[in-house]
């Protein structure tokens, strides 16, 4: 079979040798009929660890560039066999630090899907847990959000900063208070979290 060491055979897909396609899909039936990383991404939608591993096998995926975009629904999710096997793939945790379009973290997905041992996954591989999007906001801001005092206790007990502030002036306090989880409030209170001031927005 084609290694995922070959990167000619990755090469003719992207660029789209057809002649070598043709012969490729004689030899390999079923491995270029599909995109690499639609076909890695719908395995990572299935937690079809066989055929990661048969994709694996073929092709070479280069995290830093397209098939980046894999990591994040991996890490919504929250599969952690699936989220190893990844980050096996991609360097050994060394892809932890990658961020989508719109600067959003493995962390901020993880917070996102809701599953504390996903969470703890990224926090015990010392994926950056501080690291703001696009708009300044923080996984821990994100997660006063959305009212996940698990998630909450979970970034503070790894570090996260408290009273960072989001490109508006907003806090975690502020985010927890506007969309009035008191409870989350209180918990950030306990952790030295204070209001900024800012006004709260517009409904």
């Amino acid at each position: 079979p084609l290694r995922a060491g070959n990167s000619w055979a990755q090469s003719v897909w992207e660029f789209g040798r057809q002649d070598f396609i043709d012969k490729l899909k004689g030899a390999h039936p079923g491995v270029f009929d599909r995109d690499p990383v639609e076909a890695l991404l719908q395995a990572v939608y299935k937690s079809d660890i066989g055929e990661m591993e048969r994709l694996f096998g073929i092709y070479q995926y280069n995290f830093d560039e397209r098939a980046r975009q894999v990591l994040f629904p991996a890490a919504v999710l929250g599969d952690l066999r699936v989220l190893n096997r990844l980050h096996l793939e991609a360097g050994d945790g060394g892809f932890l630090d990658r961020e989508d379009s719109n600067g959003l973290s493995q962390v901020h997905h993880a917070v996102m899907g809701g599953k504390a041992q996903t969470l703890e996954f990224f926090l015990r591989n010392k994926a950056p847990m501080n690291s703001p999007d696009s708009f300044g906001r923080t996984p821990l801001m994100l997660a006063a959000m959305l009212g996940n005092q698990t998630a909450i206790q979970s970034l503070l007990a790894a570090g996260a900063v408290v009273n960072t502030a989001d490109f508006d002036g907003r806090t975690a306090h502020d985010y927890a208070t506007m969309q009035g989880h008191a409870e989350v409030a209180r918990l950030l209170e306990l952790s030295g979290a204070v209001a900024s001031g800012v006004p709260s927005m517009v409904e």
